[in-house]
């Protein structure tokens, strides 16, 4: 009777050994078959053009910030401001330029609350 047990259990685990085998093939290549569909869905000329086209977006912030620029030297601070917060949210890094830095200071203390003028006691 012994022996007829051992004989099933050693069946049994060769018979599990290549069903985790078989299932370990499998798994490879779904795994491969998943690889090979998603390059196959990103390859470049399957993108889609993107809407926005840079080059536009990029000349419309320069002639924001130009026209920013100009109203800030015409002491128009809440227009300047304005102006140049708009090319920048445009074009982020045409706002490091060092005519802008100048011009935002400048409006920034412009529009900034004096202190008062300090009160002199008459002799």
């Amino acid at each position: 009777m012994n022996e007829r047990i051992s004989r099933l259990r050693r069946f049994f685990r060769e018979r599990w050994a290549a069903q985790i085998a078989a299932l370990g093939v499998f798994a490879l290549v779904a795994a491969g078959v998943v690889a090979w569909w998603r390059a196959r869905l990103l390859r470049p000329e399957m993108v889609p053009e993107r809407v926005v086209h840079v080059p536009e977006t990029f000349e419309k912030a320069q002639v924001l910030r130009e026209r920013a620029l100009t109203q800030c030297a015409a002491h128009a601070f809440d227009e300047c401001l304005k102006g140049l917060d708009e090319a920048r949210a445009l074009d982020p890094v045409g706002d490091q330029a060092e005519a802008v830095h100048t011009a935002r200071a400048a409006a920034r203390d412009a529009l900034s609350p004096k202190p008062p003028e300090p009160i002199v006691p008459a002799p």
